[in-house]
Protein backbone atom coordinates (compact mmCIF):
# COMPACT_ATOMS: atom_id res chain seq x y z
CA UNK A 1 0.00 0.00 0.00
CA UNK A 2 2.77 1.98 0.80
CA UNK A 3 4.67 1.91 -1.72
CA UNK A 4 1.45 2.41 -4.48
CA UNK A 5 0.92 5.70 -2.78
CA UNK A 6 4.35 6.51 -3.12
CA UNK A 7 4.37 5.40 -6.95
CA UNK A 8 1.11 7.49 -7.15
CA UNK A 9 2.65 10.57 -5.63
CA UNK A 10 5.85 11.19 -7.91
CA UNK A 11 3.61 11.02 -11.02
CA UNK A 12 1.38 13.76 -9.03
CA UNK A 13 4.55 15.79 -7.97
CA UNK A 14 4.72 17.85 -11.24
CA UNK A 15 1.12 18.91 -11.49
CA UNK A 16 1.05 19.83 -8.08
CA UNK A 17 4.15 22.12 -8.92
CA UNK A 18 2.50 23.01 -11.46
CA UNK A 19 -1.02 24.07 -9.85
CA UNK A 20 1.63 25.77 -6.52
CA UNK A 21 2.63 28.10 -10.18
CA UNK A 22 -0.89 29.32 -10.36
CA UNK A 23 -1.96 29.65 -7.23
CA UNK A 24 0.91 30.27 -4.74
CA UNK A 25 0.35 34.41 -5.01
CA UNK A 26 -3.74 34.13 -4.34
CA UNK A 27 -4.16 30.87 -1.80
CA UNK A 28 -2.33 31.24 1.13
CA UNK A 29 -3.37 27.80 2.87
CA UNK A 30 -2.42 26.23 -0.74
CA UNK A 31 1.16 27.93 -0.85
CA UNK A 32 1.70 27.12 3.15
CA UNK A 33 0.80 23.58 2.22
CA UNK A 34 3.14 22.93 -0.98
CA UNK A 35 5.89 25.17 0.91
CA UNK A 36 8.09 22.09 2.33
CA UNK A 37 8.08 19.98 -1.42
CA UNK A 38 11.16 21.36 -2.84
CA UNK A 39 13.19 18.48 -4.74
CA UNK A 40 15.93 18.46 -1.18
CA UNK A 41 13.21 18.09 0.97
CA UNK A 42 11.42 15.35 -1.21
CA UNK A 43 14.29 13.15 -1.50
CA UNK A 44 14.53 12.76 2.53
CA UNK A 45 11.54 11.90 3.05
CA UNK A 46 10.77 8.49 4.22
CA UNK A 47 8.09 6.38 2.17
CA UNK A 48 6.01 6.25 4.83
CA UNK A 49 5.76 10.11 5.21
CA UNK A 50 5.41 10.36 1.26
CA UNK A 51 2.66 8.14 1.92
CA UNK A 52 0.82 10.04 4.12
CA UNK A 53 1.43 13.65 2.75
CA UNK A 54 0.14 11.66 -0.57
CA UNK A 55 -3.25 10.79 1.15
CA UNK A 56 -3.80 14.24 2.32
CA UNK A 57 -2.70 15.96 -1.14
CA UNK A 58 -4.62 13.56 -3.12
CA UNK A 59 -7.37 15.11 -1.24
CA UNK A 60 -6.43 18.84 -2.20
CA UNK A 61 -6.40 18.41 -6.20
CA UNK A 62 -7.03 16.29 -9.04
CA UNK A 63 -6.66 17.24 -12.56
CA UNK A 64 -5.03 20.54 -12.12
CA UNK A 65 -7.59 22.42 -10.28
CA UNK A 66 -8.51 22.89 -6.62
CA UNK A 67 -12.07 20.51 -5.42
CA UNK A 68 -14.23 20.85 -2.54
CA UNK A 69 -16.15 23.09 -4.03
CA UNK A 70 -13.45 25.30 -5.82
CA UNK A 71 -13.71 25.80 -9.40
CA UNK A 72 -10.60 26.96 -12.28
CA UNK A 73 -10.07 30.13 -12.13
CA UNK A 74 -12.81 31.35 -15.37
CA UNK A 75 -14.88 28.52 -15.36
CA UNK A 76 -18.22 30.02 -13.99
CA UNK A 77 -20.89 27.85 -12.70
CA UNK A 78 -24.86 28.51 -12.84
CA UNK A 79 -25.98 30.74 -9.70
CA UNK A 80 -28.15 27.40 -9.25
CA UNK A 81 -25.67 25.58 -7.98
CA UNK A 82 -24.42 27.65 -4.80
CA UNK A 83 -27.84 28.45 -3.90
CA UNK A 84 -29.07 27.64 -0.43
CA UNK A 85 -26.38 25.59 0.29
CA UNK A 86 -23.22 25.45 2.80
CA UNK A 87 -19.92 24.98 0.51
CA UNK A 88 -16.44 23.37 2.05
CA UNK A 89 -14.05 25.10 0.50
CA UNK A 90 -11.76 28.23 0.52
CA UNK A 91 -13.81 31.29 -0.61
CA UNK A 92 -11.75 32.68 -3.20
CA UNK A 93 -11.58 29.35 -5.14
CA UNK A 94 -15.68 29.50 -4.73
CA UNK A 95 -16.23 33.07 -5.35
CA UNK A 96 -14.45 32.58 -9.05
CA UNK A 97 -17.11 30.43 -10.09
CA UNK A 98 -19.57 32.17 -8.88
CA UNK A 99 -21.32 34.60 -11.81
CA UNK A 100 -21.27 38.29 -11.96
CA UNK A 101 -24.20 40.35 -10.56
CA UNK A 102 -26.18 38.00 -8.97
CA UNK A 103 -26.10 38.42 -5.05
CA UNK A 104 -27.85 41.46 -3.58
CA UNK A 105 -26.77 41.04 -0.44
CA UNK A 106 -23.52 40.04 1.67
CA UNK A 107 -23.41 39.84 5.17
CA UNK A 108 -19.89 38.65 6.82
CA UNK A 109 -17.86 38.59 9.60
CA UNK A 110 -14.37 37.97 8.11
CA UNK A 111 -11.13 36.80 9.18
CA UNK A 112 -10.15 39.47 11.89
CA UNK A 113 -6.24 40.76 11.46
CA UNK A 114 -5.58 40.43 15.17
CA UNK A 115 -2.93 39.21 17.47
CA UNK A 116 -4.05 36.05 19.37
CA UNK A 117 -2.92 35.31 22.69
CA UNK A 118 -3.35 32.83 25.62
CA UNK A 119 -4.49 36.14 28.28
CA UNK A 120 -7.81 37.50 28.55
CA UNK A 121 -11.29 36.10 27.91
CA UNK A 122 -14.25 34.56 29.02
CA UNK A 123 -13.62 30.79 29.56
CA UNK A 124 -11.06 28.71 31.95
CA UNK A 125 -7.66 27.98 31.05
CA UNK A 126 -8.74 25.10 28.67
CA UNK A 127 -11.29 26.44 27.03
CA UNK A 128 -9.02 29.39 26.46
CA UNK A 129 -6.67 27.04 24.49
CA UNK A 130 -9.37 25.62 22.45
CA UNK A 131 -10.76 28.78 21.36
CA UNK A 132 -7.01 29.94 20.95
CA UNK A 133 -6.67 27.70 17.98
CA UNK A 134 -9.91 28.30 16.37
CA UNK A 135 -9.08 31.80 16.29
CA UNK A 136 -5.74 31.45 14.78
CA UNK A 137 -8.11 29.99 12.06
CA UNK A 138 -9.88 33.40 11.18
CA UNK A 139 -7.16 35.91 12.46
CA UNK A 140 -5.03 36.31 9.27
CA UNK A 141 -7.30 39.06 7.91
CA UNK A 142 -8.96 39.43 4.28
CA UNK A 143 -7.12 40.21 0.85
CA UNK A 144 -8.37 42.87 -1.51
CA UNK A 145 -9.08 40.40 -3.77
CA UNK A 146 -11.55 38.47 -2.52
CA UNK A 147 -13.40 41.79 -1.91
CA UNK A 148 -13.27 42.37 -5.61
CA UNK A 149 -14.48 39.10 -6.01
CA UNK A 150 -17.31 40.03 -3.59
CA UNK A 151 -18.26 43.24 -5.38
CA UNK A 152 -18.32 41.38 -8.50
CA UNK A 153 -20.61 38.53 -7.65
CA UNK A 154 -23.10 41.69 -5.90
CA UNK A 155 -25.43 43.55 -8.61
CA UNK A 156 -24.62 46.62 -6.93
CA UNK A 157 -22.13 46.91 -3.43
CA UNK A 158 -24.50 46.62 -0.73
CA UNK A 159 -22.52 44.82 2.09
CA UNK A 160 -22.03 44.50 6.01
CA UNK A 161 -18.68 43.19 7.31
CA UNK A 162 -18.04 42.96 10.88
CA UNK A 163 -13.82 43.05 11.60
CA UNK A 164 -11.66 44.30 13.96
CA UNK A 165 -10.49 48.52 14.32
CA UNK A 166 -7.14 47.52 12.79
CA UNK A 167 -8.90 46.26 9.29
CA UNK A 168 -11.01 49.97 9.05
CA UNK A 169 -8.51 51.85 7.04
CA UNK A 170 -7.88 49.11 4.46
CA UNK A 171 -12.24 48.90 4.38
CA UNK A 172 -12.74 52.32 3.82
CA UNK A 173 -9.73 52.67 1.17
CA UNK A 174 -11.10 50.13 -0.70
CA UNK A 175 -15.16 50.87 -0.73
CA UNK A 176 -15.02 54.69 -0.31
CA UNK A 177 -11.60 56.31 -1.39
CA UNK A 178 -11.28 54.06 -4.36
CA UNK A 179 -15.58 52.72 -5.02
CA UNK A 180 -17.37 55.61 -3.35
CA UNK A 181 -19.58 53.87 -1.31
CA UNK A 182 -21.71 55.41 1.42
CA UNK A 183 -21.06 53.75 4.55
CA UNK A 184 -21.84 53.29 8.17
CA UNK A 185 -20.44 51.87 11.31
CA UNK A 186 -22.32 49.44 13.42
CA UNK A 187 -21.53 48.55 17.33
CA UNK A 188 -22.18 45.54 19.47
CA UNK A 189 -21.38 46.69 22.86
CA UNK A 190 -21.26 43.92 25.27
CA UNK A 191 -22.01 44.17 28.97
CA UNK A 192 -20.47 40.85 30.87
CA UNK A 193 -16.45 40.92 29.18
CA UNK A 194 -13.78 39.46 31.39
CA UNK A 195 -12.49 42.78 32.88
CA UNK A 196 -8.83 41.58 31.74
CA UNK A 197 -7.59 44.45 29.36
CA UNK A 198 -3.81 44.95 29.98
CA UNK A 199 -2.32 47.89 28.38
CA UNK A 200 -5.53 48.55 26.23
CA UNK A 201 -9.37 49.34 26.65
CA UNK A 202 -11.41 46.86 27.13
CA UNK A 203 -12.68 44.71 24.55
CA UNK A 204 -16.17 45.27 25.04
CA UNK A 205 -16.94 46.30 21.57
CA UNK A 206 -17.07 44.74 17.99
CA UNK A 207 -17.53 46.81 15.15
CA UNK A 208 -19.28 45.84 11.93
CA UNK A 209 -18.92 48.41 8.65
CA UNK A 210 -22.05 48.55 5.74
CA UNK A 211 -21.06 49.79 2.67
CA UNK A 212 -23.52 50.49 -0.52
CA UNK A 213 -23.59 52.04 -3.66
CA UNK A 214 -24.93 55.07 -4.23
CA UNK A 215 -28.32 54.09 -5.09
CA UNK A 216 -28.93 51.16 -2.62
CA UNK A 217 -32.12 51.27 -0.51
CA UNK A 218 -32.15 50.81 2.89
CA UNK A 219 -35.95 49.61 4.00
CA UNK A 220 -36.75 48.34 7.49
CA UNK A 221 -38.17 50.45 10.62
CA UNK A 222 -36.95 52.29 13.02
CA UNK A 223 -37.03 48.75 15.40
CA UNK A 224 -34.56 47.75 12.63
CA UNK A 225 -32.28 50.69 11.98
CA UNK A 226 -30.27 50.71 15.09
CA UNK A 227 -26.79 51.67 14.81
CA UNK A 228 -25.64 50.15 17.81
CA UNK A 229 -26.39 47.13 20.16
CA UNK A 230 -25.96 46.57 23.96
CA UNK A 231 -26.29 42.68 24.83
CA UNK A 232 -24.62 40.00 27.06
CA UNK A 233 -21.78 38.37 25.24
CA UNK A 234 -23.73 35.35 23.68
CA UNK A 235 -21.99 32.35 25.68
CA UNK A 236 -24.98 29.98 25.38
CA UNK A 237 -24.92 30.50 21.25
CA UNK A 238 -21.22 29.87 21.45
CA UNK A 239 -21.00 26.59 24.01
CA UNK A 240 -24.17 25.15 21.80
CA UNK A 241 -22.59 25.97 18.22
CA UNK A 242 -18.31 25.67 19.19
CA UNK A 243 -17.70 28.95 17.40
CA UNK A 244 -15.72 31.85 19.12
CA UNK A 245 -16.98 34.79 17.10
CA UNK A 246 -20.56 33.25 17.00
CA UNK A 247 -22.79 36.90 16.77
CA UNK A 248 -26.37 37.36 17.99
CA UNK A 249 -29.03 36.31 15.61
CA UNK A 250 -31.60 39.53 16.09
CA UNK A 251 -28.59 41.65 14.93
CA UNK A 252 -28.28 40.04 11.66
CA UNK A 253 -31.86 39.58 11.12
CA UNK A 254 -32.17 43.20 10.91
CA UNK A 255 -29.62 44.30 8.65
CA UNK A 256 -31.22 41.56 6.45
CA UNK A 257 -34.37 42.97 6.64
CA UNK A 258 -32.91 46.59 6.16
CA UNK A 259 -31.10 45.26 3.42
CA UNK A 260 -33.03 42.64 1.15
CA UNK A 261 -36.23 40.89 -0.02
CA UNK A 262 -38.04 37.75 0.17
CA UNK A 263 -36.07 35.55 -2.59
CA UNK A 264 -32.90 37.55 -2.27
CA UNK A 265 -29.84 35.81 -2.41
CA UNK A 266 -27.57 36.56 0.90
CA UNK A 267 -24.29 35.47 0.44
CA UNK A 268 -21.60 34.82 3.32
CA UNK A 269 -18.12 33.91 2.55
CA UNK A 270 -17.07 32.99 5.77
CA UNK A 271 -20.17 31.85 7.27
CA UNK A 272 -18.78 30.05 10.21
CA UNK A 273 -21.77 28.17 12.40
CA UNK A 274 -24.37 29.89 10.09
CA UNK A 275 -26.31 32.07 11.54
CA UNK A 276 -26.40 33.94 8.33
CA UNK A 277 -27.21 31.30 6.35
CA UNK A 278 -30.09 30.05 9.09
CA UNK A 279 -31.19 33.59 9.46
CA UNK A 280 -31.85 34.60 5.77
CA UNK A 281 -33.69 31.24 5.96
CA UNK A 282 -35.76 32.50 8.48
CA UNK A 283 -36.79 35.40 6.51
CA UNK A 284 -37.45 33.96 3.51
CA UNK A 285 -34.20 34.67 1.90
CA UNK A 286 -31.85 32.27 -0.45
CA UNK A 287 -28.29 32.13 0.69
CA UNK A 288 -25.04 31.33 -0.05
CA UNK A 289 -22.56 30.07 2.89
CA UNK A 290 -19.09 29.36 2.28
CA UNK A 291 -16.76 28.00 5.35
CA UNK A 292 -13.40 26.57 5.01
CA UNK A 293 -13.67 24.29 8.28
CA UNK A 294 -15.24 21.29 7.81
CA UNK A 295 -17.08 20.86 11.48
CA UNK A 296 -18.58 24.22 11.21
CA UNK A 297 -20.33 23.28 7.46
CA UNK A 298 -21.67 20.32 9.55
CA UNK A 299 -23.12 22.15 12.54
CA UNK A 300 -24.34 24.66 9.86
CA UNK A 301 -26.24 21.82 7.92
CA UNK A 302 -27.99 20.85 11.30
CA UNK A 303 -28.84 24.22 12.27
CA UNK A 304 -30.87 24.82 8.95
CA UNK A 305 -32.30 21.24 9.53
CA UNK A 306 -33.68 22.12 12.89
CA UNK A 307 -34.77 25.93 11.30
CA UNK A 308 -36.46 24.25 8.71
CA UNK A 309 -38.59 21.39 10.70
CA UNK A 310 -39.50 24.44 13.02
CA UNK A 311 -40.68 26.05 9.84
CA UNK A 312 -42.84 22.98 9.06
CA UNK A 313 -44.07 22.62 11.87
CA UNK A 314 -45.24 26.35 12.08
CA UNK A 315 -46.91 26.24 8.39
CA UNK A 316 -48.72 22.43 9.81
CA UNK A 317 -50.05 24.20 13.35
Amino acid sequence: MIEQLNKEYKELIQGYKEILKEYSTINKDLREFFTPFNDVYFRGLTNEHIAELAKKSIRLTQDNRILEGGVERGKMKNIDEYVNKIINADCLDVLRGVPDKCVDLVVTDIPYDISVSHSAGAFGVKKRMHYKKELEIISNGISNEILEELCRVMKKINIYIFCSKKQFIQMLEFFVKERNCNWQIITWHKTNVIPSCGNSYMPDTEYCLFFREKGVYVGGTPKTKNTYYITQTNKADKKLYGHPTIKPEKIIENFIINSSNENDIVLDPYCGSGTIPVVSYKLNRKYIGIEIVEKYCKVSNERLQIAQAQQKIKFEY
